[in-house]
């Protein structure tokens, strides 16, 4: 990758190949510069859309699911504990019904905002 001017990143795929003489000597050498940035920025948000939730930005259940196998796998490997915290918002269904789904997004993510400050990244 490459941070440009304007202050963003642009990336490059390199090729080389010999190149050589009508006789089959080595002439020189060719060198490819190939802008691959837009393939990289889809792959970042393919990848975005595969492990994050959308609204909150926090790993899906697919991926969370994925982490946490790993997680206990490593931790009965390294005869060590592990944990998880799962909680339920209580009456949630309620605050959907009641005030529609948008304000039961607002109140998802003001959960969210609320962990991420509580916990820090020493806990995890």
């Amino acid at each position: 990758s490459i941070r440009t001017e304007d202050g963003t990143t642009a990336y490059y795929q390199i090729r080389s190949s010999v190149v050589r003489s009508r006789g089959g000597e080595r002439a020189g050498s060719l060198l490819m510069l190939i802008d691959v940035t837009e393939q990289r920025l889809l792959q970042d948000q393919l990848k975005q859309l595969a492990y994050y939730d959308g609204l909150t930005r926090i790993y899906n259940r697919t991926h969370f699911i994925q982490q946490s196998k790993e997680i206990l796998l490593q931790a009965h490997l390294q005869d060590q504990p592990a944990s998880f915290i799962l909680f339920d918002i209580d009456h949630f269904k309620q605050v959907n019904d009641t005030y529609g789904h948008e304000t039961g997004d607002q109140v998802i993510v003001h959960m969210v905002t609320v962990c991420r400050q509580v916990i820090t990244q020493d806990m995890l």
